[in-house]
């Protein structure tokens, strides 16, 4: 009877080491697995666009649309940059940057070019010298102005002859209209890049902030 007793009461314990609840150990995630059907991360894949519209991709610092590097665009356009001015032109630019360097140094300061400039407002001279100011020390060097001068006069030009109403404006119809890029799908993405404010127009100081970029770039 002892030992039926014994046997009985081992038995009993064992049933009881067994009986979980037939829950497995943890809280029932597999390994490695889902959290509730949903993959780990975010959901967006490497290197993708976070409204899942695809766009102009940096590369070494220069901008990539559909294949083509900023400098690739900015030859569809016709741009010639500082290799297509004579030294007759960048004289001319040099004695403007004389004329504004009153103290003589070599150089324009934010002080002597933005807040003692006479030409234009100061928050066009602001905008000039922020753009010039290329290794941006605040101070703009000869150099430095001559290439800005050089930049922007040939981007004005070619917008002027792309603004077809001349109303100093420029839509995508217009851009296409030019026929400077003849890829209509590739136009749209240069002008979607250039249209900062995304107001579907251009105007010349929001052109020339990307323009100047890329002719640096």
């Amino acid at each position: 009877r002892e030992y039926i007793r014994e046997r009985y009461s081992r038995e009993r314990e064992n049933e009881g080491d067994d009986d979980r609840g037939d829950r497995p150990e943890g809280r029932g995630r597999p390994e490695g697995g889902e959290r509730g059907g949903r993959p780990e991360g975010r959901g967006r894949p490497e290197d993708g666009d976070r409204r899942g519209r695809p766009g102009p991709k940096d590369d070494e610092g220069g901008v990539i649309i559909k294949g083509r590097s900023a400098q690739q665009i900015l030859t569809l356009f016709g741009f010639k940059g500082v290799k297509g001015v004579s030294e007759s032109q960048r004289a001319n630019y040099r004695r403007t940057f004389g004329f504004t360097d009153t103290n003589r140094d070599g150089k324009h300061s934010r002080k002597e070019y933005v807040e003692n400039g006479r030409y234009m407002t100061p928050q066009a001279r602001a905008g000039i010298f922020q753009a010039s100011d290329s290794n941006k020390d605040d101070v703009v060097s000869e150099d430095e102005y001559v290439e800005n001068r050089i930049i922007t006069d040939e981007a004005k030009e070619i917008f002027k002859a792309m603004d077809a109403n001349k109303d100093n404006k420029l839509t995508a119809k217009e851009l296409l209209a030019s026929k400077k890029i003849a890829d209509e799908e590739l136009a749209g993405e240069v002008f979607k890049a250039l249209d900062t404010n995304s107001d579907g127009s251009l105007v010349i100081p929001e052109y020339l902030r990307v323009w100047g970029v890329w002719a640096r770039s």
